[in-house]
């Protein structure tokens, strides 16, 4: 255990890796109960991964493995979500969502789904094809689940608005190494050394670095989107859903909070975690699978695209345990395309584990909202 070696070390209560949507929810948290807490950023801002490169959908749940932790957390999320973007200014529309059978044989499994949705406490209606077509006029289907929760935002000012009633951020601040200390954790970053009583790895595709204990690992999976004119905004003011397959959830269409209608993802594994790439490819498999949900689409040309890199991870996705190298490092990893619709649920089960471990907190409190921010959509801002 590194001892003498964090003695000129900076010393903080918890420090937070990683400035994406978990980071910021736990940094927020940990910040609303008085505790000390640094966050550390390697890019120049936040949300530069696959926080800021996401639908920027708020799932329910309903699909979701029954019993499962990932459920766990999406629904614990669920809860407490929309008091707290009020009380932060976050925006947001719950639009609800329409999931599309366009076959027969698709309709046919619309049952199981609502069933899986009530096992999970979510709320839909199953609706037959004259149903769906005054719910989604312009869209093509056998018959359709609504699900009327589901909800729309922008990813990145979740981000930043959570990190705004956080705690001290570095950004352009690169965590080198994470060793056991005996105050807690030794993180050796590009400004130095600092000593932290915890530390709680949200460093997304790069997770299985900073553990370093090579007990599971993150590879990326490539989401392409493409972006519609706002003509194209009265066409849904649902999101529209394809009825999932085994191996995929498929391309959605979804309206935005900026007024856009969009489309995507696709999920392509990939080895490379610094591959942002947007393939033509990728973007045509998308407009031509959007095409089947809504034809009409086809009267408009994509105006912009983006990629998405998910951190996929193995064993197993949603890795949220104590770090077997380091014993006061908690990592959460592998928390692919669910971030967003899950990271207040996670953070709060962090802050229960914090506890276990023995740190301290005051009473929660409240941060008054911030202004509207929204210069920009937040496809766009990874690129300014």
């Amino acid at each position: 255990m590194a001892s003498g070696a964090g003695t000129d070390a900076q010393r903080a209560g918890v420090a937070i890796i990683g400035a994406g949507v978990i980071g910021a929810a736990i940094a927020h948290e940990l910040s609303s109960f008085g505790v000390d807490t640094l966050v550390f950023e390697a890019a120049a801002g936040s949300a530069t991964g696959a926080s800021g490169t996401n639908a920027g959908i708020i799932h329910t749940g309903f699909d979701s493995q029954l019993g499962s932790f990932e459920t766990d957390m999406i629904l614990a999320h669920g809860n407490r979500w929309r008091q707290i973007f009020d009380e932060l200014a976050i925006p947001y529309v719950v639009t609800g969502a329409v999931m599309l059978a366009l076959t027969l044989s698709e309709a046919a499994k619309l049952a199981a789904l609502a069933e899986n949705a009530a096992g999970n406490g979510i709320k839909v209606r199953q609706f037959d094809k004259g149903q769906v077509r005054n719910l989604a006029p312009y869209a093509r289907a056998q018959g359709g689940l609504l699900i009327p929760d589901e909800a729309i935002t922008d990813p990145y000012e979740v981000v930043e608005r959570l990190l705004h009633a956080a705690g001290t951020i570095r950004y352009g601040t690169k965590v080198q190494s994470v060793e056991p200390h005996e105050h807690g954790v030794l993180l050796q970053t590009s400004d130095g050394a600092f000593t932290t009583r915890f530390a709680v790895n949200c460093a997304g595709l790069f997770a299985d670095d900073i553990d370093g204990s090579g007990t599971f690992s993150i590879t990326p999976r490539r989401g392409e989107f493409i972006v519609f004119p706002a003509e194209a905004a009265p066409l849904t003011d649902h999101i529209l859903l394809p009825v999932p397959k085994q191996e995929t959830k498929g391309v959605l269409v979804f309206p935005t909070v900026h007024g856009n209608v969009c489309a995507g993802p696709t999920a392509v594994d990939q080895s490379d975690k610094n591959d942002w790439r947007v393939r033509a490819e990728g973007t045509a498999e998308v407009r031509k699978s959007a095409l089947k949900l809504m034809p009409k689409l086809a009267n408009f040309e994509p105006i912009d695209s983006w990629a998405g890199l998910r951190a996929v991870g193995h064993p197993h996705d949603y890795i949220v345990e104590w770090s077997k190298r380091v014993p006061a490092l908690f990592n959460i990893a592998g928390i692919r395309s669910t971030g967003l619709s899950a990271c207040l649920g996670i953070s709060a089960y962090v802050i229960d584990r914090l506890r276990e471990r023995g740190l301290a907190m005051g009473t929660r409190r409240s941060f008054a909202k911030a202004q509207p921010i929204i210069p920009k959509p937040w496809w766009q801002r990874r690129r300014a």
